[in-house]
């Protein structure tokens, strides 16, 4: 089992985390989703960023696929 810690509310849940896997994914999806459509309705770049890589790295390519779009 693991126990996972809301850093909200700091409700705790205790599961098998493949148990969860699915519903997170799909719910996770259904939430970038959102953002994305909102974020192109209103005419704004989305850009998905993984907290795994560097802010710079990440900001260094968004800026190279800017430069080319112009």
């Amino acid at each position: 089992n693991v126990l996972f810690k809301d850093l909200e509310n700091e409700e705790k849940i205790k599961t098998q985390p493949y148990l969860i896997k699915e519903q997170y994914r799909n719910r996770m999806q259904q939430f970038l989703k959102v953002y994305q459509l909102e974020t192109s309705k209103n005419n704004i770049e989305y850009q998905l960023l993984f907290t795994d890589e560097p802010l710079t790295v990440a900001l260094t390519k968004f800026l190279s696929k800017r430069k080319r779009l112009f």
